[in-house]
């Protein structure tokens, strides 16, 4: 009963606009037939398009467009390209992308790229460097020339792969960070130490008169916590800083560590830091810049304590990770 009423509901649907049709070829006013039969104009213009185009069987009602999969979805094949080519060239961003896809014979738009990127996690430059120092850790993957800057950039680290030590102690950095002027205090440097196999941290904050500093970090934190690990400390590497001796010109700190691990220097010498260490003094002054808004004067000793707790946090998330 039910199909029977639908087919000739259908049915008279045809009829009226096959009637339109007849009505307006036959007196040539489009306005009084539409009127009379309750038609917009252009409906006239659409009825009679698909007239002239399939006769009668035009003027049926056609099916909705089906929801799932819409067809303007892009195919496995042309998001296996998007990637591709992402990761090939992280540093590139969508417009770009899609420009060289369309070069290729791909026609997607930027706004299409960005969609599929964050699809598969990958709409951001970092993203996308850590799918290609994945593949490269997992020996999956060449990196190019390209590759590595892109990567070098956004994780400093990525700089040291093939200097990370296999087990703790087998190589530790140290490096100066200059804090700045805080008030309360004045000019504030930062000794650290960094594990490069399980990327703890070891931080001592003090004044640019302490030439002592660099000895300090490894007799009051790194050595005690090495002996807790029932490890030693292998190779150290530290900058061509004064503060650390020269190979020429051995001081006292050169001494110290001279007595349980071996020190080398950058090869070739250069004024750039450690990987680790940079990407660490970019998350410490992040830290550290609206804490010291927060307060208007510091002690050395609060300074210290404050960041204390974030370093504990930040070696938390370390030791999570590896």
């Amino acid at each position: 009963m039910v199909a029977a009423l639908s087919r000739w509901r259908r049915d008279d649907a045809v009829k009226r606009r096959l009637r339109l049709l007849q009505q307006v070829e036959k007196t040539g006013n489009i306005a009084a037939a539409c009127r009379e039969l309750g038609f917009a104009r252009s409906q006239y213009y659409t009825w009679k398009r698909r007239f002239d185009a399939e006769g009668e069987a035009g003027l049926r009602a056609r099916p909705p467009i089906p929801k799932s999969p819409h067809p303007a979805t892009t195919t496995k094949k042309v998001d296996g390209a998007i990637q591709d080519l992402s990761i090939r060239h992280p540093s590139w961003g969508c417009v770009k992308l899609a420009e060289e896809l369309r070069r290729q014979g791909i026609s997607v738009s930027s706004p299409t790229v960005q969609k599929i990127l964050i699809k598969y996690k990958a709409g951001k430059r970092k993203e996308r460097c850590a799918f290609v120092e994945g593949m490269v850790g997992a020996k999956l993957l060449t990196p190019t020339a390209e590759q590595i800057a892109a990567c070098e950039r956004v994780n400093p680290r990525f700089r040291e792969r093939e200097k990370t030590g296999v087990l703790p102690g087998y190589r530790v950095v140290q490096d100066t960070i200059r804090i700045g002027k805080v008030k309360g205090i004045g000019p504030v440097l930062a000794q650290v130490v960094i594990d490069t196999a399980t990327r703890y941290v070891w931080l001592f904050l003090h004044l640019p008169s302490d030439s002592h500093a660099a000895i300090d970090v490894f007799e009051r934190k790194v050595r005690p916590k090495f002996k807790t690990w029932d490890r030693g400390i292998i190779l150290l590497e530290t900058s061509a800083s004064r503060r650390y001796g020269r190979r020429d010109k051995p001081n006292d700190y050169h001494e110290y560590v001279d007595e349980f691990t071996r020190q080398i220097f950058p090869d070739p010498p250069t004024r750039r830091r450690n990987g680790f260490i940079e990407a660490f003094a970019k998350d410490l002054k992040k830290m550290l810049e609206p804490l010291l808004r927060r307060r208007r004067r510091w002690s050395l000793e609060e300074l210290q304590a404050a960041v204390e707790v974030w370093v504990a946090d930040y070696n938390r998330k370390a030791e999570k990770e590896n």
